[in-house]
């Protein structure tokens, strides 16, 4: 029993087969030869190749799967596109693109920036940037100018001038419950800072940003920075995704 079976397909683009009959034409001198897949075509033929030259288009019977096709490629994926398309269609060489998803004979559907959809085998593709790597890139940029956003907003606070160069009034008292010792760590005290830079948001990620501050700024002077640090960037994420969400209904 074929690996695929039961899938609505027998190989796909890549799969590594041991040819054990003759072509769909007749051709008998490539039995025992192993070849790759290169093409998917009707009624279960499929298109070989070997050491890089085609030898011909046999039916998925006269195949046996030696090797299957890694996945190269995930959805979300950034790659350039470097061969011809799943059709033959040599025009978006040089082009980069996203990876939508795999198909299920192994190659792989790209949307372009005007929004147009094409397949290409794997070999046909070059990865630029997987996808992890993509969120952590659009993480970091995503903090970088909330926190160029953060200084901004509170350069021109008048009220935030103003306690930055309020003097800290020493206690010897600490109050667990209106100044917290570590939100009370620099000349501004948490709740003012998070006041003025939320009063910039919108409504709906007020509270999400404040949260992101609020742990930004006791994370040095709690027993754990890092798991801190870590609260701070899932709530910048949960503002990110809803402001994304609302301009992806417009």
């Amino acid at each position: 029993m074929m690996i695929y079976e039961g899938k609505g397909f027998y190989f796909r683009i890549g799969d590594k087969v041991k040819i054990v009959d003759a072509s769909f034409f007749g051709v008998s001198k490539h039995i025992g030869k192993t070849a790759v897949v290169r093409a998917v075509c009707f009624d279960g033929m499929l298109k070989l190749e070997s050491s890089g030259a085609n030898i011909g288009t046999y039916h998925h019977s006269s195949l046996k799967l030696i090797e299957e096709a890694p996945v190269d490629f995930k959805s979300g994926d950034n790659v350039k596109v470097i061969g011809t398309s799943f059709q033959g269609n040599a025009n978006f060489i040089g082009l980069d693109g996203v990876v939508m998803h795999v198909n299920v004979y192994g190659d792989y559907r790209i949307k372009f920036d005007d929004d147009t959809s094409l397949s290409f085998p794997p070999s046909s593709l070059k990865l630029i940037e997987n996808n992890t790597e993509k969120a952590h890139r659009e993480l970091n940029q995503t903090i970088i100018k909330i926190d160029k956003e953060m200084i901004k907003h509170l350069k021109k606070s008048k009220k935030a001038h103003d306690l930055i160069n309020q003097t800290v009034k020493n206690t010897n008292q600490t109050d667990t419950v209106n100044s917290p010792s570590h939100y009370n760590q620099t000349k501004i005290e948490a709740i003012d800072i998070i006041e003025d830079v939320t009063a910039g948001y919108q409504s709906n990620v007020k509270y999400h940003i404040g949260n992101a501050i609020k742990y930004l700024i006791r994370a040095p002077f709690k027993n754990n920075t890092v798991e801190d640090l870590k609260k701070a960037v899932w709530y910048i994420q949960r503002a990110i995704d809803k402001l994304e969400g609302e301009q992806n209904k417009h």
